[in-house]
Parts: structure tokens; sequence; C-alpha cells
């Protein structure tokens, strides 16, 4: 897209493919956010499963780290 803004659909732990237990790698986020913030992704949805327990920490962590993805993990 040559730089120009853009926004992105991702799954990240699905109730039906993970039958509500953690199943992302959370140790992968820094990465995918870093690219995000490199590829100009300015809006994100994500689709995660309704549990605090197997999503909620890694929602928590993305929003702090999308303000400042360089941030120690």
């Amino acid at each position: 897209m040559n730089g120009r803004p853009m926004g992105l659909y991702d799954y990240w732990n699905i109730t039906q493919w993970s039958k509500g237990l953690p199943q992302f790698d959370i140790y992968l986020l820094p990465k995918k956010l870093k690219r995000w913030k490199t590829a100009n992704v300015t809006s994100i949805q994500i689709e995660g499963t309704y549990g605090k327990g197997p999503i909620g920490h890694v929602m928590w962590i993305a929003s702090r780290l999308l303000w400042d993805a360089d941030q120690d993990f």
C-alpha cells in the first residue's frame, strides 16, 4: 500500500477453535505489533474469545504496546 494507512481484522483465540482455553502465543505479540506499526496499520479489529482468562491479559498487554511498540515486553 506504499505506506498509506490501513486497518486490519485479526483473529485471536476464537472460542470455537480454542473451546474457551488460552491458545494465543503471547510471546509473538511484540513482533506482530511492531510489524503492524511498520506497515502503517492505524486501526485494528480483533476477534477473540469471550472469556477474560484466555484472552484478557493478551488484550491488556496489546493495548499498552499499541501506544508504544518499543516498550519492554
